[in-house]
């Protein structure tokens, strides 16, 4: 006890500080002088020192708590996972709402009732913690989209911290995925995405940091047997503005937040290119203009990113679906096919990243894609038959989903890899 008392203590679910330690014996100093004064006193009274019902150290006031946990403590040693939670955390098992809700009476609902309770009861503290983790950034995330001056006081106090708290425990807490599918918690990560059927009046393309942090816990995700199924069911309204952030960041610097970002992003719309629900969703979500305003800004970074780049956009497009011939229609207009001719003819033989020859062969797949569809009206393959650099690099051989696993890379995500429902092989 001695030994605590003199030490730092620093963990999710206890805290012991320098500051505390200062704090505690000013309260004991107090103590002694209230009662020295009271016995110097000549009144008979019986009074002790006491402390408010609900005391709280001034620094646990100040350090973040939510869910039961010290949301920064955590984030400091994430490997060594959450063993308990501080002292007096209740997790409920429902919320106001479920008290008006009638009770069940048919054998189904009694055992639907049942399983949901039992559900909660065996959820491990990990999995509570994640549960209130989600529920705080659902909530802040909401509160910042209808009142957005509120962004910078809760960005890096609250946001940030407790995204990357989610992180963490995808990373190295086991079946966590499970506990995100079923607080409902892919919907409250892609929040930090547009939503196409909202009105564009706030967006936190201005808060890279978070979305990156939410991106990576999606892109993880992605890689869960567990989360296939929900995520193509609620990810849908949201590629558009996947896309756009790759559109948008993807010539920055690795170094950098943006650069980051458009890099996961990119790899988790690879992932749902290989999930057959996505695929016309995807279509929909491209934009000729802005990639072809791109391409002459990457190609000659890191190949294998670019590759991704073009077999991402033409292996959707091997199906002649209606959004497939918008997207060939504007893709004339756009020049896109003029940007692509481009890369064939000024790509070196070896970018600063490694070989460009692949690239090539990429650049010259997508193009043969555009012209065989009917939406090209025959403009791009007039504009191929006259080209002298097709003659030489030109390749009508069709991208497939092999092509795009070769270019997928797998997150930091042990705990979460090495589980038996994990998807490393990214089959949707």
């Amino acid at each position: 006890m001695l030994d605590v008392l003199a030490t730092e203590v620093r963990e999710p679910h206890v805290m012991w500080t320098e500051r505390m330690r200062k704090e505690l014996i000013s309260l004991a100093q107090r103590a002694i002088q209230f009662h020295t004064t009271l016995d110097q006193s000549d009144e008979e009274v019986h009074k002790v020192f006491e402390l408010p019902t609900y005391f709280m150290y001034t620094a646990q006031k100040e350090e973040l708590c939510v869910a039961g946990i010290y949301v920064n403590f955590f984030n400091e040693n994430p490997k060594n996972g959450i063993l308990a939670q501080i002292a007096g955390t209740v997790n409920g098992n429902g919320n106001r709402a479920d008290m008006f809700k009638p009770k069940p009476t048919t054998k189904k609902e009694i055992q639907a009732a049942a399983a949901a309770a039992a559900e909660v009861e065996n959820r491990t503290v990990s999995g509570h913690v994640m549960h209130g983790l989600l529920a705080a950034l659902s909530y802040d995330i909401s509160g910042v989209r209808a009142q957005p001056q509120a962004l910078e006081s809760v960005l890096l106090q609250r946001l940030l911290p407790v995204a990357t708290a989610i992180r963490h425990l995808l990373q190295y807490t086991p079946d966590m995925d499970v506990q995100v599918v079923q607080a409902d918690g892919l919907m409250t990560l892609l929040f930090v995405l547009d939503h196409e059927t909202q009105p564009q009046g706030f967006s936190f393309a201005n808060a890279p940091l978070l979305q990156l942090r939410c991106m990576e816990c999606v892109q993880m995700l992605s890689f869960s047997g567990k989360c296939i199924d929900p995520l193509a069911t609620v990810v849908p309204p949201f590629i558009k503005s996947a896309f756009q952030v790759v559109y948008r960041n993807l010539s920055r610097t690795e170094a950098s937040t943006e650069g980051q970002l458009a890099r996961v992003t990119l790899q988790l719309l690879g992932n749902l290119c290989l999930i057959p629900a996505c695929i016309d969703n995807l279509v929909k979500g491209m934009d000729p203009a802005s990639l072809s305003n791109l391409l002459p800004h990457v190609w000659l970074g890191d190949s294998t990113e670019m590759q991704l780049l073009l077999c991402l956009h033409m292996i959707p497009l091997k199906r002649h679906t209606q959004a497939a011939t918008e997207f060939a229609k504007a893709a004339v207009s756009s020049q896109l096919a003029a940007a692509l001719l481009n890369l064939l003819s000024t790509l070196v033989p070896k970018s600063k990243m490694g070989e460009s020859t692949t690239t090539k062969q990429y650049a010259a797949r997508f193009l043969s894609v555009l012209s065989s569809n009917p939406g090209s009206g025959g403009a791009i393959s007039s504009l191929l038959i006259a080209s002298r650099v097709w003659e030489t690099h030109g390749d009508t051989t069709q991208a497939t989903s092999e092509d795009l696993r070769r270019l997928l890379m797998p997150p930091h995500a042990p705990a979460l890899l090495k589980a038996p429902h994990s998807n490393p092989n990214k089959v949707g």
